[in-house]
Parts: C-alpha cells; sequence; structure tokens
C-alpha cells in the first residue's frame, strides 16, 4: 500500500472506487453553431481554432492575421506615397477577397472538426 506514501492527500483504499470529488470533470459537447459564431466574430484571432482544442494552429491563425494586416499596411502607406488609388482599390479587394476565402473554407470545415473533437474527447456513453 504505497498509495498513501506517494499520493497522501488520496485517504480512500486502493481496491475502492474514487469517489466523485477525486473524478475529472465530464468534458462538454462541443456545438458546431459555437464554432461558427467564434470564426465568423473572431476569426482573426483564431478563437474558432482555441475552442477545439487546436493551440498550435489558433496561435498560427493570430501570427498569420498580424503578418498579413503589417505587410497589408506597408504596400498601403507606400500606394499613398505614389498615390494610385486604382491599386490600392485592387488590393482591398484582393485582400477581402482572401479573407472572404478563407472564412468560406473554414465554415465548411468546421463540422468535420468539431465531429472529430468529439469522438476524441467525449465517451460514446455521454453522446
Amino acid at each position: 500500500m504505497t498509495t498513501r506514501k506517494t499520493k497522501p492527500w488520496i485517504h480512500y483504499r486502493e481496491n475502492e472506487p474514487v469517489p466523485a470529488h477525486f473524478k475529472p470533470p465530464k468534458l462538454k459537447e462541443k456545438r458546431v453553431s459555437t464554432a461558427r459564431w467564434l470564426l465568423v466574430l473572431l476569426f482573426a484571432l483564431g478563437a474558432h481554432r482555441f475552442y477545439l482544442g487546436e493551440n498550435k494552429t489558433g496561435w498560427m491563425w493570430i501570427d498569420s492575421y498580424v503578418l498579413s494586416a503589417l505587410v497589408f499596411e506597408i504596400i498601403l502607406i507606400g500606394s499613398f506615397i505614389k498615390s494610385h488609388s486604382i491599386y490600392i482599390g485592387m488590393l482591398h479587394f484582393t485582400y477581402i477577397a482572401i479573407v472572404l476565402t478563407i472564412i468560406v473554407m473554414e465554415w465548411r470545415a468546421l463540422p468535420r472538426r468539431v465531429e472529430a473533437w468529439n469522438r476524441e474527447n467525449i465517451p460514446e456513453s455521454d453522446l
């Protein structure tokens, strides 16, 4: 019986069932609608990725947004100096088109991601 020596905060016998207050909390099922709202409202921050526990790609979303915003501003400031207004309009249109394309692609991929998260993290009996 090394349990009491190695884990002194556990005050029950080794063969007894684990008390409820020692069990980890049950995870709730993630919802596609919540992930989509996060995508629409906070897409630049990658909130939908953090919601699904994809922290690495969430940080990549933040980094890519900051980098693209900086590049966009540098080009925009350079364009103001040259004052080519047609190029500024084309740049705006291109940037918005790219962002909307990414949002649509993520929108379509979210149900699969949510389903995969639920499958991996929630037992079948709880679904």
